[in-house]
């Protein structure tokens, strides 16, 4: 029977100060009475707008300094395990450890059921880092994190077995399959077709500047198809294509009859037009950014941003429209030269939210979650990764990258993440300058890393798939094939597809890394021809050496996905 410590009122500090922090938030803490006491000091009740969001937490609280200093360490702090390593890990709810650094007046935490359950034996200590501290400004994400990885917990105790209950280990039932097969598939495409990009019940082809349209239900070809001048596929939306006419004209083409719909005198950059919230943006060559009505082709407002150059197409992220521009071409001999700016647009009715100004370049890369956006700006020839309030435009960190990137970032729910040239995978969080944590890969040519819920999915060797927690950098889960991979995997739903050179697609459980079906399959190429499109239940893409496939994935619905789903 656990025992009242002795140094319980010098644990108080550290529970009073996480107390008050939370509850001037508006969260609900309970106080787990000291007499009964195994290993947790508080139970916490999380609110939004002052209502119960249903996730709770249990807290153990340890304060550091004083005249105890047993929990701090070189490179941060400890919390140590003892008995209590089969309570945290097989807890309902996640347990979290919380350090209070009683001289400096800080918070520091560490999820320590996350930490056990992928631990293959219990440790002694777990270690919580010095950037993961807990105040006013970081608990927003705190609440994020815990509330991402108790999603996926749940999802991982639904497939608990009853072997497995007294301990940490977590193994998926066995009942689990997944089903692929190979589906329709049309070998008169030639090995340049891009891959198809899928449009309101058709997939579009690009093959030699001719589009082509697929009925994505039975795959069979639109009858005609029509020559472009334009190199990639072109954007579509509202039952139409929309793409340059003749280097002064855009025009929009009905669907799938190939109909003229409007045409209007406008130089566009085809490359990054875009169809938002039922609007129709379209960057002008000598900058700006128009807004359309894809019915009409008429000009919503203002242009956007005159002179400028648009330099990715605008999407929405964190419930915002972001555009993303260049200085402008000719800028007079101002004093105060514009670097350029990012800017924030209601995607309703395309008001300005904010503007964000960099301190150098911009570069025509970012990545989003629903916290931070994370752009990339280039100052004195060094690349500095930037996270932003996506409400505010307002910088909230940014830390210089100690390699040039080798893919766009993604963003998790809690963090930015960058795979550099060299292989190196590096996440930045809620501390400036300096990186969270680092993973080496041995991949000679590097293949994107994909951010899906509070996972890093990452190639990490030719033949070897590796799944990192987001937050912390720890392996969850490893996945080894005799065959090397020769693609980025997919994420569809809590499916993981990848393929390897071998001829097959396989399917991996998201949360375990376990093996649930495969089936033969082409081999594919990204890159200038694009990605492969999940529509439908299907994987569709162009194979490499020609001809369009499809592959059932065995869902249970008409599931969609990409490869950033952070």
């Amino acid at each position: 029977m656990a025992t009242v410590p002795p140094t319980r009122r010098i644990e108080l500090a550290g529970v009073n100060a996480l107390r008050t922090l939370l509850e001037d938030l508006d969260h609900v803490v309970h106080t787990v009475d000291g007499s009964a006491d195994m290993g947790e000091d508080l139970i916490v009740d999380f609110t939004r707008g002052r209502k119960r969001t249903g996730r709770m937490i249990a807290v153990q609280v340890k304060t550091a300094g004083g005249r105890s200093s047993k929990y701090r360490r070189a490179s941060g702090y400890a919390i140590p395990v003892g008995s209590h390593a089969g309570d945290w890990s097989t807890r309902p709810i996640p347990v979290i450890g919380v350090i209070y650094d009683m001289e400096a007046g800080r918070l520091f935490w560490v999820n320590l059921t996350k930490v056990l359950r992928a631990a293959p034996k219990p440790p002694r200590y777990v270690k919580v880092p010095f950037d993961a501290e807990l105040s006013t400004e970081t608990v927003e994400q705190f609440v994020a994190e815990i509330d991402a990885y108790a999603r996926v917990m749940g999802t991982l105790d639904e497939e608990r077995t009853p072997a497995d209950s007294d301990g940490p280990t977590v193994k998926p039932s066995k009942a689990r399959r997944v089903r692929l097969t190979a589906g329709w598939k049309d070998p008169s495409f030639t090995d340049q077709a891009h891959h198809p990009v899928w449009t309101q019940g058709w997939f579009i082809i690009w093959d030699h500047y001719r589009l082509t349209l697929i009925d994505g239900r039975t795959g069979k070809r639109q009858m005609g198809g029509i020559r472009t001048l334009f190199p990639h596929v072109p954007v579509a939306g509202d039952q139409a294509l929309f793409l340059p006419a003749v280097p002064d004209r855009l025009k929009a083409l009905n669907l799938p009859t190939f109909r003229p719909r409007w045409e209007v005198r406008l130089r566009v950059d085809p490359a990054r037009i875009a169809f938002v919230e039922g609007v129709l943006y379209a960057p002008g060559q000598d900058g700006g950014l128009f807004a359309l009505d894809p019915r009409s082709g008429a000009q919503r407002g203002p242009t956007l941003l005159p002179g400028h150059p648009i330099l990715t197409q605008a999407r929405v992220a964190a419930g915002s429209l972001i555009v993303l521009a260049g200085p402008p071409a000719d800028q007079g001999s101002a004093t105060q030269r514009s670097k350029g700016c990012a800017l924030a647009l209601d995607p309703s009715d395309g008001e300005q939210r904010w503007v964000y100004e960099p301190r150098g370049s911009l570069l025509p890369h970012w990545a989003a979650s629903d916290q931070m956006l994370y752009l990339l700006e280039e100052v004195k020839s060094a690349q500095y990764l930037v996270a932003v309030h996506p409400t505010s435009g307002v910088e909230s960190r940014r830390w210089k990258l100690a390699d040039d990137m080798a893919f766009p970032p993604v963003a998790s729910s809690s963090a930015g993440h960058v795979l550099g040239r060299s292989g190196i995978l590096q996440t930045y969080g809620s501390v400036p300058r300096r990186c969270r944590w680092s993973y080496r890969t041995q991949q000679r040519t590097p293949l994107a890393p994909v951010a899906a819920r509070d996972l890093v999915l990452v190639v990490s060797a030719p033949h070897v798939l590796t799944a990192l927690d987001a937050a912390t950098g720890t392996e969850r889960w490893c996945f080894k094939e005799r065959g090397d991979f020769t693609t980025a995997p997919i994420v569809v739903e809590d499916i993981v597809y990848v393929a390897h050179r071998g001829g097959r697609l396989i399917a991996l459980d998201l949360g375990t890394g376990v093996r649930l079906g495969s089936t033969p399959c082409h081999l594919w190429e990204e890159g200038e021809r694009g990605q492969p499109t999940v529509a439908q239940g299907k994987l569709v893409f162009s194979g490499r050496y020609g001809g369009v496939h499809s592959v059932d994935l065995g869902l249970n619905g008409d599931g969609e996905g990409r490869r950033d789903l952070a």
